[in-house]
């Protein structure tokens, strides 16, 4: 259903199903609807792993190591595309506005520098304001503690542990 809706969104602009930017959406579509094909495998055999193990405590190692590990790489694969994407999106619009300025231009790195962007360069005035902004924002900090940190949370976080049940 949401595939449906994004398609729709992409030909409400003016985007024709041969264009630089549709393309980019499609694709974007194919690589996360794999993630959450991985996402219920991974689950999916943990689960069975963990019912049908016949060495005792072998749930020991599979739920409080193997998992998060899995997740944790899983998580950061899937940001990573997600940060690729806005880049591509940014060029596309670039190209298809025939702009001067290139996202290298702008200051920042990371989502922040594509929504500045987004909004300051073409025009889309409102993706800083927005409920999707602010649980980017979070992924971005979870993404961040991950890779900088090894998933460890050392002070007092500015994290809004309300978006997932993380536990720390």
């Amino acid at each position: 259903m949401r595939q449906l809706s994004f398609t729709q969104y992409v030909r409400s602009r003016g985007y024709d199903l041969d264009s630089e930017m549709y393309a980019i959406y499609l694709e974007i579509m194919s690589t996360f609807s794999n993630y959450e094909f991985t996402y219920q495998y991974i689950s999916g055999s943990a689960q069975e792993d963990i019912e049908s193990a016949t060495e005792p405590g072998m749930h020991l190692i599979i739920e409080p190591i193997i998992l998060p590990s899995v997740s944790s790489a899983l998580f950061i694969g899937m940001y990573g595309d997600l940060e690729f994407y806005l880049n591509l999106i940014c060029a596309a619009h670039k190209n298809d506005l025939k702009l001067d300025i290139a996202l290298k231009d702008i200051a920042g790195s990371g989502i922040e520098r594509a929504a500045t962007y987004l909004s300051k360069v073409v025009g889309i005035g409102t993706v800083k304001n927005s409920a999707e902004w602010n649980e980017l924002k979070h992924w971005n900090r979870v993404r961040n503690i991950l890779v900088h940190n090894n998933g460890v949370i050392s002070k007092a976080p500015k994290l809004d542990l309300s978006y997932t049940p993380l536990s720390c």
